[in-house]
């Protein structure tokens, strides 16, 4: 995956308030239905993948089952929420 300036800024900076849909990988379509299932800040949905004991096949097929999240954007997210547990833990 090409590290584009969503993903460097999302990662490189605290996760604190951002909103869901700053994660790279969540568009307009997957913001709405994280928020009507009350995951509506980043943190939340990185508290999933930390739920997961971060195993990234888990959290994709969470996020694929659960959310109808393409492949695509699955691993998307959960390659930005990897990427950040390596730089901030």
């Amino acid at each position: 995956m090409a590290k584009t300036r969503k993903f460097r800024k999302f990662t490189e900076e605290p996760i604190d308030d951002k909103k869901v849909n700053e994660v790279p990988g969540v568009g307009n379509v997957l913001s709405k239905r994280l928020h009507d299932n009350g995951f509506i800040r980043a943190f939340q949905l990185y508290g999933m993948y930390l739920s997961t004991a971060k195993n990234d096949n888990k959290f994709k097929e969470w996020l694929k089952n659960d959310f109808h999240v393409n492949p695509v954007n699955a691993d998307r997210i959960t390659k930005t929420f990897s990427e950040y547990a390596k730089q901030h833990n």
